[in-house]
């Protein structure tokens, strides 16, 4: 069944500044609860630093509330560094439980695509499962690009979080289909490759292949929607610039 806290926490979240006495009200509606409490806080990897004062407070007296917490976040956008990760670490870790999604199956992608009277050839290897792109992409009309304008607003928002430099990278590597080689990734980014490379790896922008001699984007989608945010003049220059690598790399050149 669901519920809201009562009238003196939802009259506290309006008007009251303090996180004292919004946290003990919080705690005193949750210990007087004659039945068990699911709370859910979902895209806990948006929280700001009050939301997640509040969840150590709670998490911290977990074993004496009647309750159970589950928070929903998105593993790609949380790093090691990420405030959230901290508070985790925060948390008493015998009464963590850690639930990974995986993303969905070739066939659970055709079983989706069902359901909205589509066919799923091809959805899964745009998408990797991934149910969101998964969702969009079924949802969208079929005159529409590949890249739906939800997607790439999706797209937009990840990479606006990061440094200029680190988005210049993305887009650089967005031209290439498929996979890039590292050596040929070196050549074509220059000696910031490395710094580059570990953090857009971290936040799953980029997975390596196999061998780990190669990387790729997470999703096709992704790469799509990053390669939008590129101009035509500046594509044809590092179309230009990987073409000359490549020719100069090639022992048969005369």
């Amino acid at each position: 069944m669901h519920a809201e806290f009562g009238e003196s926490v939802q009259s506290l979240l309006v008007d009251s500044p303090s996180f004292t006495d919004l946290s003990r009200e919080i705690i005193k509606e949750l210990q007087s609860s004659i039945r068990p409490t699911i709370l859910v806080v979902e895209d806990v990897h948006w929280a700001d630093a009050a939301t997640l004062d509040l969840l150590k407070c709670l998490c911290r007296r977990i074993m004496f509330l009647n309750t159970t917490i589950i928070l929903s976040y998105r593993s790609d956008e949380v790093d090691a560094s990420h405030p959230l990760s901290a508070a985790i670490g925060e948390f008493p870790q015998t009464q963590v439980q850690r639930i990974e999604l995986d993303s969905l199956s070739p066939s659970g992608v055709s079983t989706l695509a069902a359901s909205f009277g589509r066919s799923g050839a091809g959805v899964h290897e745009a998408t990797s499962g991934n149910p969101f792109f998964v969702t969009e992409l079924l949802s969208a009309d079929d005159s529409v690009d590949l890249v739906s304008n939800s997607i790439q607003s999706a797209i937009r928002a990840r990479l606006a979080r990061l440094t200029s430099r680190q988005r210049e990278f993305l887009e650089m590597i967005s031209v290439i289909p498929h996979s890039i080689q590292f050596g040929l990734m070196s050549e074509l980014c220059g000696e910031e490759v490395m710094a580059h490379l570990d953090f857009v790896v971290a936040r799953q922008f980029l997975v390596p292949t196999l061998d780990n001699d190669a990387y790729r984007f997470r999703h096709e989608l992704a790469r799509l929607g990053t390669l939008n945010g590129v101009g035509t003049g500046k594509r044809r220059a590092l179309h230009k610039r990987i073409y000359d690598i490549l020719d100069e790399c090639n022992p048969d050149k005369n």
